[in-house]
């Protein structure tokens, strides 16, 4: 049974993985499609390597081992409480 908190904390990371690769996505598009005035070039440069640390920071998160650890966390949890339950 998922917890509330867990359920907030899945929430949370879906809406911010979604809302920085829309962004990152949005910048890139912007990048290719869009004339950059010269006095903003560096600003959009730092914005897109900042949204590009981030999407590769979610999909590590997604796909690596921050989300092999939750599992095996909620593994060891589920674990626990049985053995706990079965203490006289």
């Amino acid at each position: 049974m998922i917890d509330w908190r867990d359920r907030i904390n899945i929430i949370g990371a879906v809406a911010v993985s979604l809302i920085v690769t829309l962004a990152f996505g949005a910048v890139c598009i912007a990048l290719f499609f869009f004339e950059i005035p010269a006095g903003s070039v560096r600003t959009a440069d730092t914005l897109f390597g900042f949204l590009g640390a981030a999407f590769i920071a979610i999909t590590q998160y997604w796909t690596g081992s921050s989300s092999g650890n939750q599992k095996k966390d909620a593994i060891i949890s589920d674990a626990a409480k049985v053995a706990a339950a079965k203490l006289p």
